[in-house]
Parts: C-alpha cells; sequence; structure tokens
C-alpha cells in the first residue's frame, strides 16, 4: 500500500510500533511527515532522523482541526491512549487514520476490547506486517475491509544491516530479553498471574534451566523493556552473581546487541523475533504451565522442552 505525496501526522508512544513506522517512512519519502511522539518511540524515531522536530498534543488537535493533514498514522500502545485518543480526533475530523500493528497479539486489547464498543475505536485502515498478522486480525473479526498487507520494512532493515556489519558474536553468551508482561496483565485482566507466569518467574526459571544452553556461559546481559523502569530486574542480579556474569544493557541497539551475543532468550516479546531473523539460536523461557508464546515462528525453541 502506497501513500504518494500525502500530509501526514504520524502518532506513536511504544517501541515497537516506533520501529516499524520509522522504518516504512525512510522507505516512503515522497509525504510530507509531522510528528507527535512520546515516550520510547521519541529515541527510536531520532534514531533514524535526530533532526525531526516533534510537536505536542495540543498543537496536532489544533492542526487536525484545521485539516492540516490528509492521514493520521499511529503505532498501537499498552500503556498510553495517545494514538487511540488521536485516531478519535481524526475521525472528528473526517481525516483517514491508519494503525500500523507491530505484533502477533492482543490486536483487539490495543483498540479497547474487551469493551462491546471496542470495533467503534478502530482506524480507517489496520495495517498488517505479514500474513500471520493480517490472519490473526481476521480470526478476531477486525472488519475485513480496514484490513491491508503492507510489509514490515524494520525486519528489511534489519536483515540488511546485519549482512553489511557481519558483527561477531560472543561464543557462549546469553543474551535476556525482558518485558513487562505483570503489568500489562494487571491492567487487561487484574491479574498479574493470568498467564500462568510473570517475568519475574520466567527468568528465575531461565536461571534454573541455563545449563540446557550453556555448561559455562560466558556472559549473560539483560535487556529491558524500553517501558520497564530502571533497575527493575536488580534483585534478580543481585540473586545470580555471585554464578554468573550479569550485566544489564547498556543501550545498544536492538538488533546490533542481538548480533553480538549467541543465543537469545525471553517470553513472547517481539525482539525474540529479530533474534529469528538473524539466525540465531533463540529459545522461550515460558515456564512450564505458562500459556505459549503467540509469536508465529517454530525457530523459537522453548527451554521446558529441551
Amino acid at each position: 500500500m502506497r501513500l504518494d505525496k500525502k500530509k501526514i501526522l504520524v502518532v506513536s508512544h511504544d517501541a515497537g510500533g516506533a520501529e516499524i513506522i520509522s522504518a516504512w517512512i525512510l522507505k516512503n519519502p515522497q509525504n510530507t511527515y509531522t510528528y507527535l511522539l512520546q515516550g520510547p518511540a521519541v529515541k527510536v524515531f531520532q534514531r533514524r532522523n535526530p533532526k525531526l522536530t516533534v510537536i505536542d498534543e495540543k498543537e496536532a488537535n489544533d492542526k487536525l482541526k484545521e485539516s492540516c493533514f490528509n492521514i493520521v498514522l499511529t503505532g498501537t500502545s499498552w500503556e498510553s491512549d495517545l494514538e487511540n485518543n488521536l485516531i478519535q480526533k481524526a475521525k472528528s475530523s473526517k481525516i483517514t487514520s491508519i494503525s500500523y500493528l507491530d505484533h502477533w497479539v492482543n490486536h483487539r486489547e490495543r483498540f479497547g476490547f474487551p469493551k462491546q464498543e471496542w470495533k467503534n475505536m478502530l482506524p480507517s485502515y489496520i495495517w498488517c506486517g505479514d500474513d500471520e498478522c493480517l490472519n490473526i486480525c481476521k480470526q478476531l473479526e477486525f472488519p475485513e475491509e480496514k484490513l491491508a498487507l503492507v510489509p514490515n520494512e524494520y525486519f528489511n532493515e534489519v536483515i540488511e544491516e546485519a549482512q553489511k556489519n557481519n558483527t561477531k558474536e560472543e561464543p557462549d553468551s546469553i543474551l535476556y530479553l525482558c518485558e513487562p508482561i505483570q503489568d500489562h496483565m494487571i491492567k487487561q485482566h487484574n491479574d498479574a498471574f493470568h498467564l500462568g507466569y510473570t517475568e519475574f518467574t520466567a527468568i528465575d526459571y531461565f536461571f534454573s534451566q541455563i545449563n540446557k544452553l550453556s555448561k559455562n556461559p560466558q556472559r549473560i546481559t539483560i535487556r529491558q523493556h524500553p517501558q520497564e523502569r530502571p533497575g527493575k530486574y536488580q534483585d534478580t542480579i543481585d540473586k545470580y552473581k555471585s554464578k554468573y556474569q550479569i550485566s544489564v544493557s547498556s543501550g545498544e541497539t536492538l538488533d546490533n546487541e542481538i548480533q553480538l551475543h549467541a543465543n537469545i532468550v525471553g517470553c513472547s516479546t517481539m525482539a525474540l523475533v529479530i533474534g529469528v531473523l538473524l539466525k540465531k539460536k533463540t529459545f522461550s523461557t515460558i515456564p512450564p504451565g505458562g500459556t505459549p508464546s503467540p509469536l508465529p515462528f517454530n525457530q523459537i525453541t522453548y527451554l521446558r522442552d529441551l
């Protein structure tokens, strides 16, 4: 799906949506873009375009009322209502809105489900980055006339950069990719253990099974999700640091950090997919009894199955 010479308001908060939208923008410079960014999305967009200017929500709303844009293009978020608010503002101003999905899970929840009126919250169109995402949306009874397949340029970008950089991995190293499971489950189900595990029980399970990955792991890097508070896993690090060399990620880009490590582990974060794309040994640490990962990639092995 190609937009040509449009005036587009880009609205993004979470990192996943920011990655996929900012990569798409690089491939589509024929449009004029204005940015309303908050949270982790700011750094993601600035990494690709350090000089971009960000407007605030009030200015964006004023410009929508004045019909300064043809399109509102948004990501989707767990921790923020920014995108959904701007979708409704676009509707009020009779401006086309598009949301780009960046994952394979909780699609309806990103638009207000289980509220009965969730379909009324949907934008004009929903972009899916691959066939699996598109099929999931169809199974979840999203209106098919709203759905479009728009290939994920972020994934293409990751593969191209890896081929150019040829970064060497450190043998027997492990990158642990975190995600705020507990917060999401409390927000969605009012139950931290709705999935049968939390990020904390999963990482403890990982350490109990670490010898399945390496008899002598040289380095373990904990990479926190952009939405997690600094120091969230310090108690976990303190618990195991006498036995293993553990460090917290120092700010490398996700794809670079994955390239540097031999083993990529986590629960069901989209970052695991980058491990698959970069042909790394990739593992899910969801403990026995936990709800299986929704990621549609059979290259991700469950530690509990080894």
